[in-house]
């Protein structure tokens, strides 16, 4: 794909991540400013970081890595190497994790009446996504994150169609 339709689908995709989040805080949260300002910060945060990373990349010879800032740090020193994946891993995990407490939340708000359907629904989805992590990092997110960069695309066009019709029946 061409770098507009990756910025693009990078950007649906971490909005499409984000709801699943953001959602409940907004339900919880007492002030509509601090959700806000909380929102920008993390923007902020995530364009600085990326833009970080985009500078590293391609002022190093790292752009044909599978994963360029392992190698980044594996060039700096070895033992980088195997925080760097550590931490990565980590965060991998973390993200994984709270997007399925997200998921297992909505269901079990709606769907389950017992915790057996909620035990065969958490080790259905966990075997699935076991069996998907063994394509290779590669493919897998060659294949995922188009697939829920579109899908985010469609839940941008729904929040705004949202927003605006709110706000003309307000």
């Amino acid at each position: 794909s061409s770098p507009v339709t990756a910025c693009f689908l990078s950007l649906s995709y971490n909005f499409f991540g984000s709801v699943g989040i953001l959602a409940p805080l907004s339900e919880t949260s007492h002030s509509k400013k601090k959700l806000s300002q909380s929102s920008f910060f993390g923007v902020l945060m995530l364009a600085l970081i990326a833009l970080s990373i985009i500078l590293a990349i391609f002022s190093t010879s790292t752009q044909s890595f599978d994963m360029p800032m392992l190698e980044i740090a594996k060039r700096i020193h070895p033992y980088f190497g195997i925080i760097y994946a550590v931490l990565l891993s980590s965060a991998m995990f973390a993200c994984s994790f709270s997007s399925g407490v997200c998921v297992l939340l909505y269901y079990e708000k709606r769907f389950f009446k017992t915790s057996l359907s909620k035990a065969v629904f958490v080790s259905a989805f966990s075997l699935l996504f076991y069996l998907s992590s063994l394509t290779g990092f590669t493919n897998l997110i060659s294949t995922v994150y188009p697939i829920f960069g579109y899908i985010g695309f469609v839940v941008i066009i729904m929040v705004i169609y949202n927003v605006f019709r709110r706000n003309r029946n307000a």
